[in-house]
């Protein structure tokens, strides 16, 4: 079982992103646990462990990662999450997943996915096309590796969601995934389920 960890902060300044970027990686060289530095916003990102032994996550965490953020010109303390609460794939059934989904995006009002030069998509096969979504930038960030590693979060207003997205993807033919991992390819739903639990409210 694969152990999370992860830091959301805020820099006091666009301008020193590159610096603690390179003090990160300074800082891990010859770990062996995974570890990403995903920018967020233009002063915020989120830095996040994953280890198959919790005590080695442990001491990578407090040998190397807390002294980095020590030493960083921060706004405020860094919101910390480890465990259960970083898991990307919640137990439960798909629709219990979905109905989770949908609640955090209507009470933050928005969605997340992943843009480069375009919006990140998932091509699973020549009978559909999947855009995926997911309810944090936490979240969205985990995937950042592979296919979309150029990739960066990005933030979705809900009210343009509902108005312009979802139409077009159902005009389109697209799907939507949901919540997708490095570990699973998320849920998939159709772009009229996506707007009427949208707009109804799950049940």
């Amino acid at each position: 079982m694969a152990h999370h960890w992860q830091a959301t902060f805020e820099l006091e300044d666009a301008a020193q992103w590159s610096e603690a970027e390179a003090a990160l990686r300074q800082r891990m060289r010859g770990a062996a646990d995974d570890v990403q530095l995903v920018r967020i916003g233009p002063r915020s990102g989120v830095v996040m462990l994953e280890a198959h032994d919790l005590r080695e996550a442990d001491d990578v965490r407090a040998s190397r990662i807390d002294p980095w953020l020590t030493v960083l010109p921060l706004i405020g303390a860094p919101e910390v999450r480890a465990g259960q609460v970083c898991d990307l794939s919640p137990e439960g059934s798909g629709e219990e997943r979905l109905a989770a989904f949908v609640g955090h995006v209507l009470r933050a009002e928005k969605l997340w996915g992943l843009y480069g030069e375009t919006w990140a998509r998932d091509e699973p096969g020549a009978d559909a096309e999947v855009l995926p979504f997911w309810p944090s930038a936490e979240l969205a960030a985990r995937c950042v590796r592979g296919g979309w590693e150029t990739f960066a979060p990005r933030s979705i207003e809900l009210d343009a969601f509902i108005a312009q997205w979802l139409p077009g993807m159902e005009e389109d033919g697209i799907l939507a995934a949901i919540s997708p991992s490095p570990r699973r390819p998320g849920d998939r739903v159709s772009p009229s389920v996506m707007l009427a639990l949208l707009v109804e409210g799950p049940q």
